[in-house]
């Protein structure tokens, strides 16, 4: 096992180097200077655990990574280790543009990450997530033809009766 000079790095100085690699004014990089960073553990991923926890990664592979835009605070529950944290907007550019990670839309992030992880989530966690896609209801499915059907066969809503969720087509509305 090779130990790197970043393996005893501290948390401070993984993010103090990101932040000076993120910040335009520094100039551009190379492409080659961008593969050599992708191996660096400088950059921060998701637990697969339901938490807002992330830790230091080396990106060895681009295309496997995402990022959401416009994240509510809630939104970092439902992360898994496929996302990067990032802090600011410029942290964000910078992983997209630069580095080439995929920026997932809204009413994708909600149909492959969230939906199916409702029902993990504690109370006050799903209810803000389910209140900000009906919230935004019209303009996720505009955004994708797909959203409806899946989000009408999704187990959204909380019983009175025995807590379990149940999906719009289930509720009866008598």
């Amino acid at each position: 096992y090779h130990i790197s000079l970043f393996d005893k790095a501290s948390d401070d100085t993984r993010k103090c180097l990101f932040n000076f690699l993120a910040n335009p004014t520094n100039g551009s990089l190379s492409r080659a200077s961008k593969t050599a960073l992708l191996n660096f553990p400088i950059y921060r991923s998701y637990f697969d655990d339901n938490t807002s926890n992330t830790a230091y990664i080396p990106l060895l592979k681009t295309e496997k990574w995402f990022v959401l835009g416009d994240v509510k605070e809630e939104d970092h529950f439902v992360m898994s280790s496929d996302f990067l944290a990032y802090d600011d907007q410029m942290e964000l550019e910078f992983l997209v543009s630069s580095i080439g990670v995929k920026k997932l839309n809204r009413s994708l992030f909600f149909r492959k990450y969230v939906i199916s992880q409702l029902s993990k989530l504690n109370d006050d966690v799903r209810n803000n997530i389910v209140e900000n896609i009906l919230r935004n209801l019209p303009s996720l499915c505009s955004e994708d033809p797909q959203f409806e059907e899946e989000i009408s066969k999704a187990k959204i809503i909380p019983s009175m009766a025995n807590k379990f969720l149940k999906s719009p087509k289930e509720v009866s509305l008598d």
